[in-house]
């Protein structure tokens, strides 16, 4: 997204989740929340925590997109 739009990665993961439908009655191609999963996981620890000195912020947004079962195993694995 252009950064005129897209200023922070909060707001980049806001405007996923927003445009995230999980409605049966919508026909054709959807974006599912978990599309939006499986972008934050392409995307990698990396992309959210650029410093690396703060990992929550990577467990947060795998909460938040329900990649639960990643959030118990990063503390555990480097990647």
């Amino acid at each position: 997204m252009p950064a005129k739009v897209v200023a922070t990665s909060e707001d980049y993961l806001w405007v996923q989740l927003m445009l995230a439908r999980e409605d049966e009655a919508i026909v054709g191609e959807r974006w599912r929340l978990s599309d939006v999963a499986k972008a934050v996981v392409k995307s990698g620890r990396g992309a959210w925590d650029r410093s690396g000195q703060r990992p929550e912020g990577y467990f947060l947004v795998l909460i938040l997109v329900g990649e639960y079962e990643r959030v118990s195993i990063s503390p555990f694995c480097r990647g």
